[in-house]
């Protein structure tokens, strides 16, 4: 269908992220590789906003939380 599942998410210096992808936006555990070899484990979570103005743009949400932080969130819920 055209749309990435799983695989990297480059940029042009080099970072990229690997992990899993739905309808091409990067959602779940994965892995951010930066150019200076420093890594970073965590999960991305996503979810849409209705635009209010009904002009049929929805908006995407992007959530990074890294490993560490989601120990704390459920440590302390």
């Amino acid at each position: 269908m055209g749309e990435i599942i799983e695989g990297d998410w480059i940029f042009p210096n080099g970072t990229y992220f690997r992990g899993k992808f739905e309808k091409n936006h990067p959602k779940g555990f994965g892995t951010w590789h930066f150019a200076n070899g420093n890594v970073l484990n965590g999960e991305f979570s996503h979810y849409f906003i209705d635009d209010e103005a009904n002009t049929d743009n929805t908006k995407l949400k992007l959530n990074w939380a890294t490993t560490q932080e989601r120990i704390e969130a459920k440590i302390f819920d």
